[in-house]
């Protein structure tokens, strides 16, 4: 057997990647542009868990792989941040910052849950990059179109002007984040959805203590 395949040309590779694998793809075309990454996107969207499920497959040929994916979506949403509100100096970088230390520390705590339904911790590290991966695409989202949705809001008698977009847009990024971890967790570490709804209530009250945590220390 060769080192590529015959039929598709993905080096061939098995199990999950370590260390070294992971620097390398992301230091490899960070910024890789063409039909993966918008693959990659509408899988990452539509169907929480899929990406992960596939990566560790060794199913990597056709998607962007999970630590590339988030740098390049923290990257743009992040400086959408910039561009669109007028923070302190150093605002969003100690945001990135605490977004980044929460996405570890789910890794961890989703690890301790589950010892012997995940292979190690670097299959927790890759649900947790593809998870926080949706969340900076819809960060982008959100700061793309909060002022125009939030004024649609006002105008429908559905939120109050004095309503701050920041809060909307907080609040409207929990909910939908929430969602997002419920169905991922329950994919990729093949859970009921009982056990899924307990380890994500779990999750959920170990990531908002880090919150606290993490805006106390920046």
């Amino acid at each position: 057997m060769g080192k590529f395949c015959s039929e598709c040309g993905q080096k061939q590779t098995s199990g999950l990647p370590g260390i070294k694998d992971i620097v390398h793809e992301v230091l490899g075309t960070l910024f890789a542009y063409d039909g993966k990454a918008w693959r990659t996107i509408r899988v990452l969207i539509a169907q929480p868990g899929k990406l992960t499920e596939e990566y560790v497959a060794g199913k990597r040929a056709s998607y962007v792989g999970p630590f590339q994916l988030f740098l390049w979506l923290q990257a743009l949403a992040f400086a959408a941040h910039r561009a669109l509100f007028d923070n302190e100096p150093g605002y969003a970088d100690r945001k990135s910052l605490t977004l980044l230390g929460m996405g570890i520390w789910f890794a961890v705590i989703l690890f301790a849950l589950n010892p012997k339904r995940l292979k190690n911790f670097t299959h927790s590290l890759l649900i947790a990059a593809h998870c926080w991966s949706f969340l900076m695409f819809w960060l982008l989202l959100e700061y793309s179109l909060s002022i125009p949705v939030s004024t649609l809001l006002v105008r429908s008698h559905l939120m109050r002007p004095s309503f701050p977009v920041g809060v909307f847009v907080t609040l409207s990024t929990m909910a939908v984040l929430a969602l997002y971890l419920l169905v991922a967790i329950k994919r990729t570490v093949n859970l009921n959805w009982g056990m899924a709804v307990l380890q994500f209530s779990v999750v959920l009250g170990a990531e908002l203590a880090a919150m606290v945590l993490f805006q106390k220390n920046l």
